[in-house]
């Protein structure tokens, strides 16, 4: 960062690293086996904090120009494609007609831009920006020091990259921006405004849920009253009585808690299932773990205390030795009583009816997304992703020169119409 002009604007950062995800098609071993490839530059995966589980990462020796060509093995990819095998460490593989040996496997977890392998590379401004006729893009990665935000960091970047612009025009579009944002929700980001919309509906369920136990628990307190008067005249106290109660809703609360915890974890598995397989890592570790357990029981407690808390309160508040009075009589709901149990359905039928509004927004929306016009039949239409090695396919001329009759070959092939690209 030093030989740039304005450099000392970026000491906010710390251990600046890159990488360039692109995929480019790798032979790793047999016949025509693909992989998804990263280009790494030093110090990548000491920035990450992840040793490699067998082997070594790359070490700065290895982007020394005429260092032996190397490269660095997905967790995945080692059990899926070589079953595991540790003998292939420091094996010679051919990538794109380079032979470059393998001095690393990553552990389970590591996934990084969702490569398949991992090559050394620094970067060059004389070096192509294009790469098979793709650019390639760097993405940036750094560690912010304490106490400094990312807007304040954007803004620092946004006057180092003006400054470069005016040295570099030519590597700058006319309008330009920087943009920078948390490797949490650069990983997560596109997931978190469906977990929001999901936490809403289950939120809203459980609320409905909680109002009709509240309601059962009003008018079963009232079937109790006379149990409770009987309590007081033996001498049970007033808050006694409440904390019986309160017991009883939270018993009730970690019954519904552990239920529901046996259900996901059950469920889990068949959710995890329908998801594509594209969008969460194979890496990923989906499971019920100890903080869902723990925010689990928080929100049982909580709803105990909070729906089972009216009820009780709205007992202890008549004096227990009316019902005793009462007997012979007949008994009649107080009118504060019945006041409670006609808010709590009122506020039932009104969380029931925002469910009810959202889910058929929502399911209106998916219907109007089936029915977009896509510009084409979608229907029997089969695509195919065809990467091909860079150092044979250099120009669009011969990339079309394989195409071509690939494309004429498969349209004589029995049940198939026609191909095209």
């Amino acid at each position: 960062m030093q030989s740039i002009p304005g450099a000392t604007l970026a000491a906010n950062y710390s251990v600046p690293t890159a990488t360039v995800a692109q995929s480019l098609g790798r032979p790793l071993a047999g016949n025509a086996q693909f992989a998804s490839v990263n280009l790494v530059t030093p110090g990548t995966f000491e920035f990450l904090g992840m040793p490699a589980l067998l082997g070594r990462v790359m070490q700065p020796a290895d982007y020394e120009p005429g260092a032996p060509p190397v490269f660095v093995l997905r967790y995945k990819v080692w059990v899926n494609r070589f079953s595991a095998d540790p003998k292939i460490l420091n094996t010679t593989f051919i990538l794109n007609n380079t032979p470059r040996t393998l001095i690393g496997i990553m552990p389970p977890r590591f996934a990084w831009g969702n490569a398949d392998l991992w090559l050394p590379e620094k970067p060059s401004r004389a070096e192509g920006q294009l790469r098979s006729g793709f650019p390639k893009y760097w993405f940036m990665l750094g560690h912010l020091k304490p106490r400094v935000s990312i807007r304040e960091a954007e803004s620092d970047f946004t006057v180092i990259a003006n400054r470069l612009a005016k040295v570099y025009p030519k590597d700058y579009p006319r309008h330009f921006s920087v943009h920078l944002e948390s490797l949490t929700n650069l990983v997560v980001g596109q997931f978190k405004t469906t977990l929001y919309i999901v936490l809403a509906a289950v939120g809203l369920l459980l609320l409905i849920g909680c109002a009709n136990v509240a309601n059962l628990l009003l008018a079963r307190g009232t079937a109790r009253e006379k149990e409770f008067a009987i309590r007081a005249a033996l001498g049970a106290g007033r808050w006694r009585v409440v904390r019986q109660l309160l017991l009883e809703s939270l018993l009730l609360a970690l019954g519904g808690a552990v239920l529901g915890a046996l259900l996901a974890w059950g469920g889990l598995k068949a959710l995890v299932a329908l998801i594509p397989a594209q969008i969460i890592p194979a890496e990923a570790v989906i499971r019920v773990n100890t903080p869902v357990l723990l925010f689990t029981l928080c929100v049982a407690v909580l709803t105990a205390l909070v729906f089972g808390l009216a009820p009780a309160l709205q007992v202890a508040r008549r004096d227990l030795n009316d019902p005793l009075r009462d007997t012979g009589k007949g008994t009649g709901g107080s009118s504060t009583r019945g006041r409670l149990r006609s808010a709590v359905v009122v506020m039932e039928v009104a969380l029931s009816l925002t469910l009810l509004v959202g889910a058929g927004l929502l399911m209106r929306s998916f219907l109007a997304l089936r029915q977009v016009h896509l510009g084409l039949q979608p229907d029997h239409v089969l695509v195919a992703r065809l990467p091909l090695p860079e150092d044979r396919y250099k120009t669009s001329d011969q990339v079309a020169g394989f195409y071509r009759p690939l494309l004429r070959r498969l349209a004589f092939l029995p049940g198939v119409l026609d191909a095209t690209e």
